[in-house]
């Protein structure tokens, strides 16, 4: 019987998936894009209830802030991300100490 969570001596791979780890990260994936999108439609609606012309610096302040805010999301999301790509692609198994 293979042990799924144990790293192959001789390459440091892991031998097959860690299922606890897969599941954190898709669940981290999950909940980072719905953090995302949740931002970028408050964000949305509220640029879609401006009037042209009609801002103010409060409302340029605010407006930058939400930017600031969906930007940081998506970032966070990108990242989120990336780690299942790489966990499920299999890059970066080098468990063995090099450094990147």
């Amino acid at each position: 019987m293979t042990d799924y969570n144990t790293i192959h001596p001789a390459t440091g791979q892991r031998l097959g998936p860690d299922f606890k780890t897969l599941q954190r990260l898709r669940q981290s994936c999950r909940l980072t894009l719905e953090r995302y999108v949740d931002l970028a439609s408050h964000a949305s609606g509220h640029l879609a209830r401006l009037t042209p012309g009609t801002i103010n610096e409060l409302g340029r302040a605010n407006l930058a802030l939400l930017q600031q805010r969906e930007d940081k999301a998506h970032e966070t999301y990108l990242k989120a991300r990336a780690a299942l790509l790489k966990y499920v692609t299999g890059e970066g198994e080098d468990l063995g100490g090099s450094a990147a």
